[in-house]
């Protein structure tokens, strides 16, 4: 979930709707958490942990008198994720979203300053991030992004492959990352570019099944995996033993992350997201996505720089 460092232009933020909010911590105030894998939450408390909740849980919901309600949140050690609804009320009596974190942030920093006293620096950051939930599918998404977010945050403290880094080529050509970067030394690489044409179980489709099939633990597979068959194929090869370049067509961000079982593979080396091209937060259209993957827009270059030396079936 790519997390946005802007309010949304133009957008009516009273409306009734669920919001993730993210609050981030000075870096010198005291960890409201301590990440611990092995528990429940993910997480143990600090003496921050029981106050913040209940600003968030009772203080927040009740100052708004039934127009908000925060169904999930999660206290990490140096930043808050809230999954906020504003709820149906007539027009006169709804509030906005940036009131209501304004105010969360104000009682939070009381209570901060409550266990831990007066400070030379402010404890939360007023500048804050936000994602619009458009649908229920979105909803679900943010639910299981804060239900996931300690789990994932230690897979990144602790895996050496979970970060976003950058190189330079040879080329001077600037190169973003995400992974396992020693996967382009594999002596075993498969050039995966399957056509949406190719349908399930024909026989071009089985094809290309054998193929993945064939890599084993010193194999990769390398393509921007986003047709079925391509997809697929992604999930042979993961299946049997063999590893992962996938190439994004929409740069990678600061903030982002692949999903749950993808980050796994990242950890045990198996995964390597790779792109040539610089995250804009405004993003690419969907047809400049095309032309990067299929009109040799940057990705095909990428794939011919990397010794592809296993024969792949036709396209289509």
């Amino acid at each position: 979930m790519q997390e946005k460092r802007y309010r949304l232009s133009n957008y009516d933020y009273t409306k009734a709707r669920a919001y993730m909010v993210t609050l981030k911590m000075h870096p010198q105030a005291e960890p409201l958490s301590v990440l611990a894998p092995n528990t429940k939450l993910g997480i143990t408390y600090t003496p921050l942990t029981a106050p913040f909740a209940d600003v968030i849980t009772k203080r927040l919901q009740q100052y708004f008198k039934g127009g908000v309600s925060v169904r999930r949140f999660i206290l990490m050690p140096n930043h808050i994720h809230l999954l906020i609804y504003l709820n149906k009320l007539p027009t006169a009596k709804r509030t906005n979203l940036i009131i209501v974190v304004e105010k969360c942030i104000a009682f939070l920093t009381e209570a901060y300053h409550q266990i831990h006293g007066s400070t030379d620096f402010q404890p939360l950051n007023p500048s804050w991030d936000d994602s619009i939930a458009f649908t229920p599918e979105a909803t679900r998404r943010m639910r299981q992004y804060i239900d996931d977010n300690p789990f994932r945050a230690h897979r990144r403290k602790t895996s050496d492959f979970c970060k976003r880094r950058t190189y330079r080529a040879k080329d001077g050509t600037q190169w973003w990352y995400y992974g396992n970067l020693a996967l382009v030394k594999y002596p075993t690489i498969l050039a995966v570019e399957c056509s949406r044409k190719i349908r399930t179980g024909s026989p071009l489709w089985e094809d290309w099944q054998k193929a993945a099939a064939s890599l084993t633990a010193s194999g990769v597979g390398i393509g921007t995996f986003m047709s079925p068959c391509e997809k697929a194929v992604q999930s042979t090869i993961l299946k049997k033993g063999g590893s992962l370049i996938v190439l994004l067509p929409q740069g990678i961000s600061p903030y982002w992350h692949p999903g749950v079982e993808m980050e796994a593979f990242c950890a045990q080396g198996r995964i390597l997201y790779l792109t040539p091209f610089v995250f804009d937060p405004a993003q690419a259209s969907a047809g400049e996505l095309y032309k990067r993957c299929h009109a040799g827009g940057g990705l095909k270059e990428v794939i011919a720089k990397i010794a592809c030396n296993i024969p792949s079936p036709p396209r289509e």
